[in-house]
């Protein structure tokens, strides 16, 4: 019998190989919801309706734009689709914030995207109102270093 423990690392092992053979090729959005899916269905057992936080409500709930800082500093923003208990998440329509001393803010489309929970420093909730009214073209930042906590 397998453990459970291992049989998320298994299962999760087959998201991330799921990802690079399909996911990062995949544009059009019908696409990517039938890979969201299809992801979905095969892992019920690890991927939940929302995270809960220690009180019991909802800290970050599925299907909201989140805002992710990663480990190394870089800084995404997507459609929270899926998590499991070590905080793997999905992401769909993901775009990658790129900040420079000298350049305006860059989006880069990331698509279909899983991140690793080891690699999560930091994930919220966005305000899509309040980030629609910031003019990210007069933005202009030293990118993150690497964060360690």
């Amino acid at each position: 019998m397998v453990s459970t423990n291992k049989r998320y690392s298994v299962s999760f092992q087959y998201v991330i190989q799921l990802r690079r053979v399909l996911i990062l090729h995949v544009h059009s959005r019908a696409q990517k919801l039938q890979i969201i899916s299809l992801v979905i269905s095969l892992f019920p057992s690890i991927l939940g309706p929302s995270i809960r936080s220690t009180d019991g409500g909802t800290a970050v709930a599925q299907d909201k734009r989140v805002l992710v800082i990663t480990q190394d500093g870089r800084i995404i923003t997507g459609e929270l689709k899926g998590f499991d208990q070590t905080t793997n998440i999905i992401l769909s329509d993901s775009v990658e914030r790129v900040y420079s001393s000298d350049e305006p803010m860059e989006e880069v489309p990331l698509g279909l995207y899983i991140v690793r929970g080891d690699h999560i420093s930091v994930i919220g909730e966005l305000d899509v109102e309040a980030d629609a009214k910031i003019d990210w073209s007069s933005i202009r930042a030293e990118p993150l270093d690497e964060i360690r906590h």
